[in-house]
């Protein structure tokens, strides 16, 4: 059993290491995207920075850091609450867009031309597994 989950921890380390590979994420880093993508699909919601650590599972003071290279970057910018002056939301920038968009699509890109060579079908089962290895990580992780 022991090999079998070295080989899932080497298989989920180079999977990691090739979505954050630099010529993906050259102009947003991995943090930043999942950050920026976190706004753009809920532009209706008030992110604060304690919602953006838990939804990224970023630690406190990795957040300070991004946000602060997002913010010295153009990509965001925080505003206050008007009705809880402790308050502080994390918007985008509309200039942000056009360069999200941008790595986005050559990150589709490049998951489409995957999906052509493993076949439709291996990837619906794969993202199949994807979500419950991603379930019992988390159970794993955040019961503890």
């Amino acid at each position: 059993m022991k090999e079998i989950a070295e080989k899932v921890l080497d298989t989920w380390l180079r999977m990691t290491t090739i979505i954050n590979n630099n010529k993906l994420t050259r102009d947003i880093p991995l943090n930043e995207a999942l950050i920026l993508r976190l706004l753009i699909e809920n532009e209706d919601k008030d992110y604060t920075m304690t919602d953006l650590c838990q939804k990224t599972m970023t630690l406190k003071s990795q957040m300070n850091k991004t946000l602060a290279n997002m913010e010295k970057k153009g990509l965001i910018y925080k505003e206050r609450s008007k009705d809880d002056k402790r308050q502080v939301f994390v918007r985008m920038k509309k200039e942000a867009r056009p360069l999200f968009d941008a790595q986005h699509e050559k990150i589709i890109g490049l998951v489409l031309k995957v999906i052509d060579d493993v076949g439709y079908e291996h990837v619906k089962t794969l993202i199949e597994v994807f979500e419950k290895v991603a379930k019992a990580a988390s159970k794993e992780i955040y019961s503890a």
